[in-house]
């Protein structure tokens, strides 16, 4: 559903529940809780604060209880007054288990480098402002850093977990959470052909490609059961996953229905230069009678 005209009233069309798994989805990939007035604005085609409270079948009164009830921080307001420097930073990176590491700092909204205790190969990216108002683990002990988020969503500890059956495919791409994150940013929440509401994120560099660099580099077999490798080998997967998606470009937004185009006409091993070509095709009116 596109979004409404200003002054135009928006009926929900979703059931509350199906409204819910949106929320969440949304605020995950955003690192943060939605904010009242971005609700009011419908920026992501969910209800306002007051239908998503009066619907609710928990006995809530604000949208603050609204967000507790789903595990997500309150919208806290940010005091102007405040003044951040790196050593706040640091202690706030601190009380989530996370090392922030030496670096300027400039701005709350500009991503910083940290490393996880549990990951420390891995330098990850993070704002000062993602990181005070962004969501709160579900279990203790877990931190907010992006790979210990995607353990939590897809891992052991995620309700999902079937036990490690997942392809060898599927099962890493649930660990490129900021990569996904920076290809949404990159394209301004929107599908880069049609301009407007996205519903995938296409990869320049397909996905594919990079598994086989993946395999080859580290010389691993490809298994269909991801049960099949040790621990020791998911982790390396899993690094060497999200240091190939740093090494090429971000991905782009795509609606479903110029994804599932774009895939009917190149297949799945993709290149920038494909995307390229597939946009002057577009632009010059080649698919209309397709679409």
């Amino acid at each position: 559903m596109s979004k409404p005209k200003s002054g135009v009233y928006w009926k929900p069309i979703k059931t509350y529940t199906e409204y819910i798994e949106i929320f969440k989805s949304a605020c995950k990939e955003l690192g943060r809780s939605i904010t009242p007035s971005e609700l009011e604005k419908h920026k992501f085609n969910l209800p306002s604060v007051k239908w998503l409270v009066n619907n609710s079948k928990l006995k809530i009164i604000t949208y603050d209880d609204f967000l507790g009830s789903l595990g997500f921080e309150p919208i806290k307001k940010h005091n102007k007054h405040k003044k951040y420097n790196f050593d706040i930073a640091f202690e706030e990176f601190a009380k989530r288990g996370l090392i922030l590491l030496p670096q300027e700092y400039t701005s709350c909204a500009v991503k910083m480098k940290y490393i996880c205790p549990l990951y420390p190969e891995i330098i990850q990216y993070r704002s000062l402002n993602s990181l005070i108002f962004g969501f709160k683990p579900r279990f203790e002990g877990l931190c907010t850093c992006g790979i210990c988020y995607s353990n939590m969503k897809f891992g052991v500890y995620s309700n999902a977990w079937k036990g490690g059956t997942s392809p060898l495919n599927a099962y890493l791409r649930d660990f490129i959470i900021e990569w996904k994150k920076d290809s949404m940013s990159s394209c301004d929440y929107k599908c880069v052909i049609t301009g407007e509401k996205f519903d995938d994120i296409h990869h320049l560099y397909s996905f594919n490609k990079i598994l086989k660099e993946i395999i080859m580099e580290l010389n691993f077999p490809i298994y269909t059961e991801i049960r099949k490798y040790t621990e020791d080998e998911l982790k390396l997967l899993r690094l060497k996953n999200i240091e190939m998606h740093d090494k090429y470009p971000l991905g782009v937004c795509l609606s479903r229905k110029i994804h599932n185009l774009y895939h009917s006409l190149y297949g799945d091993d993709n290149t920038p230069e494909q995307f390229e070509e597939f946009k002057v095709r577009y632009n010059n009116g080649e698919f209309e009678d397709v679409i």
